[in-house]
């Protein structure tokens, strides 16, 4: 009987440490916009693999920007933030105990970003009728004889998302 009772015990010993280590961790946090440090409501969470990128699980951020993965174990992860107009980022987690994450949104995805280095025209496909934007309160002025202009004046309106170049001959800023 003694037997008996010893092996339920340490049976039942055996599950309670098995149910507690199978519960896994919980990854949780909050989205917020760089600019404001509002809550960032409904972006897309992935939670990869970090050897080779396999998509683990997904959730969506709620109307006050949190998220939440469970029963996740411990290890290597990335976490990938996913949005139309924000673009993606990916920042690497451990997880080795429950961990709470602000996530920062960095900044909307500008159409302008493609042409900071390239000064090919989308329209012409030529780079000799290109001339950059510069923006802000211009001090001087081109010499008023020279026809050749050296750049094009964007205005004292500045955002995050501002063309680079101005194609001449198309009249056109990218």
């Amino acid at each position: 009987m003694k037997i008996f009772n010893i092996r339920i015990i340490s049976t039942t010993i055996i599950m309670l440490i098995y149910s507690f280590l199978a519960k896994g961790q919980t990854i949780s946090g909050t989205t917020f916009y760089k600019m404001s440090n509002e809550p960032f409501p409904l972006v897309n969470i992935l939670l990869l693999d970090s050897i080779n990128s396999n998509i683990l699980s997904t959730t969506k951020s709620d109307f006050d920007g949190n998220f939440k993965f469970e029963h996740i174990k411990n290890g290597h992860y990335n976490l990938k933030t996913t949005d139309v107009a924000y673009g993606d980022s990916t920042i690497p987690i451990i997880v080795n105990g429950d961990i709470k994450i602000k996530i920062i949104i960095l900044k909307e995805n500008c159409i302008y970003n493609k042409s900071i280095n390239n000064k090919i025209c989308p329209k012409c496909h030529r780079k000799d009728k290109t001339i950059p934007i510069i923006y802000g309160l211009i001090i001087g002025h081109e010499k008023k004889n020279s026809k050749k202009k050296r750049y094009y004046i964007g205005g004292c309106q500045i955002t995050d998302c501002d063309p680079n170049w101005f194609c001449i001959r198309d009249n056109f800023k990218f």
